[in-house]
């Protein structure tokens, strides 16, 4: 069962794919992992203290009317070729995130680990409840780390000598080789995880073998979609609700 309905698909503007279009791509040595914190289901006021606000650079552009009595509150990553939609109810609780990224940020591997990173740091802020953590973790893993050819390099102090952080204590590129430039080192505090051994279907949706998929936990609801900008870009709608907001909003079906 997908997230998305009919009458939520208009509220995806255009207006909205212009500002994705226009957004820069960074090329960055070095890509650090983003340690996500839940924003669904907190209050709207306290969002820009969000680390997943402030790590991708999202700034509020505008605010629209939403789905299901909301108002959205419209982000746009300074750096990261996203926009993020936080949809807030009458009492100014976040109760829906939608985010919309261009399928190159994922599928292209000089920007596959920054688009990774995004998506699944999205997956971790949808978290409210510990009881949906193990799943949800599991997908935020296989959303960084499945497929990925990686490779541990050794790095000098003078790596991070601009960074003035420590050196990490693993480091990996993609591909076999020494560092070149243009290549982008992930450095981690741990080996990668351990995964299933066959893809979920989420990991499906969101990797675009899969048209558009949904997920229901006990306490969100989580889905991708893959679809069109208006000039033809392929794109990825990343979307969760707060379940109970959901079921009480829920319109009724008609006879």
């Amino acid at each position: 069962m997908s997230p998305n309905t009919a009458s939520e698909s208009g509220i995806r503007a255009k207006s909205l794919a212009k500002i994705l279009l226009v957004l820069l791509f960074l090329t960055l040595i070095t890509t650090s992992e983003a340690n996500a914190q839940a924003l669904l289901d907190t209050p709207f006021s306290q969002c820009t203290k969000s680390d997943f606000i402030s790590h991708f650079d999202f700034v509020e552009a505008k605010t629209v009317e939403g789905p299901k009595d909301t108002t959205l509150h419209v982000f746009v990553s300074r750096g990261w070729a996203a926009v993020l939609s936080l949809g807030v109810d009458k009492s100014g609780r976040i109760v829906y995130l939608r985010m919309v990224l261009p399928r190159t940020f994922i599928d292209d591997k000089a920007n596959t680990i920054r688009g990774r990173d995004l998506i699944k740091s999205f997956v971790v802020a949808s978290v409210t409840n510990t009881a949906d953590l193990p799943p949800m973790r599991d997908l935020a893993d296989e959303v960084f780390f499945r497929d990925l050819d990686l490779h541990p390099v050794d790095v000098t102090t003078k790596t991070f000598a601009d960074t003035g952080n420590p050196i990490p204590p693993y480091c990996y590129k993609l591909g076999p080789g020494p560092m070149e430039k243009g290549d982008s080192m992930l450095p981690l505090s741990a080996p990668p995880p351990k995964l299933a051994p066959k893809p979920s279907d989420l990991y499906q949706a969101i990797m675009g073998k899969i048209p558009e998929l949904g997920q229901i936990y006990q306490y969100c609801r989580l889905g991708f979609s893959n679809d069109k900008a208006p000039d033809g870009t392929t794109i990825l709608w990343c979307e969760t609700w707060d379940e109970a907001y959901w079921q009480l909003h829920d319109k009724p079906k008609q006879k």
